[in-house]
């Protein structure tokens, strides 16, 4: 769940608080620096900084600041000293900057607080929550348009015998290592998490049974070779493939857990492959 903009949401950003700072001090100088702008400007130094970052920001406060100077310097007003210029300039671009610094450290502050909200403390991968949030957006999606999903439901072998003969810190560890091999397995476009315990699943979309097939498999490859230095460790797999889209993500899920306890109840290690199609969501291939 990115809160990152986007390259060309950057730009349409950058674009707008550029334009925005350059109007407000052209009207300034239109009406001989009679109106004043200062509230005004901090709008888009704000909108800036909290999509820019801080840096971009700082340099948005410079040109607020230099527009204001110059207005006041274009104006046909009773001259100041210039030392009363450079003093009001100094003063905006200070204020300026000051709230840049503040949106900024806000927006860290918030991303944080996104991330722990859909991320896994211990893995990093999204949770629970962030799972069935993203995931009914690509249900939909491939309801709407008539494509091809998996769900791949991944379960380690023996985890409890791994924290009770080597405490919860290699249980940890063990979590992790599986974590960082399942996501270096996945495409770009997959959906992985951490459903909790030691249960993992991918969400795949548009993808043919042969293809969510040997997604599987390298899955399965990919946490052998992680959890090698764990006796007894392994893991467990159903995939469940679906021709048409026409279940709540829930029965999705239900159905490729039901296939990785086949998996287990076959002496584990094991990967278990069902394809529904037609429009009941009936399976029509198992192995």
């Amino acid at each position: 769940m990115d809160l990152k903009p986007t390259r060309g949401e950057r730009w349409v950003v950058r674009l707008l608080t550029v334009g925005v700072l350059l109007a407000l001090g052209c009207a300034r100088i239109a009406t001989d620096a009679e109106f004043v702008f200062v509230s005004l400007s901090l709008l888009p130094v704000l909108l800036g900084a909290w999509v820019l970052g801080l840096s971009e920001g700082l340099s948005l406060a410079t040109l607020a600041a230099s527009m204001w100077l110059l207005g006041d310097a274009a104006s046909n007003r009773p001259r100041s000293d210039v030392w009363v210029y450079a003093v009001n300039g100094l003063t905006h671009l200070l204020t300026y900057s000051a709230a840049v610094l503040l949106a900024t450290r806000l927006h860290r502050r918030f991303e944080r607080a996104h991330e722990h909200a859909f991320r896994d403390e211990l893995t990093g991968l999204y949770n629970r929550r962030a799972f069935f949030e993203l995931g009914e957006q690509l249900v939909d999606g491939a309801k709407r348009s008539a494509r091809s999903m998996a769900i791949i439901f991944v379960d380690l072998d023996n985890f409890k015998a791994i924290n009770d003969r080597d405490g919860h810190s290699a249980g940890d560890e063990a979590l992790r290592m599986a974590a960082n091999a399942l996501s270096h397995g996945a495409r770009d476009t997959d959906l992985l998490a951490r459903l909790g315990g030691d249960e993992f699943v991918f969400l795949l979309s548009d993808v043919d049974a042969a293809d969510a097939t040997r997604a599987g498999e390298r899955l399965m490859r990919s946490a052998r070779l992680a959890l090698g230095r764990f006796p007894g460790l392994s893991a467990s797999v159903g995939i469940a493939w679906f021709e048409v889209v026409n279940l709540p993500l829930e029965e999705l899920l239900a159905a490729a857990d039901e296939l990785m306890l086949d998996a287990k109840r076959g002496g584990k290690d094991a990967l278990v492959f069902r394809a529904f199609g037609g429009t009941d969501g009936a399976p029509v291939t198992a192995h």
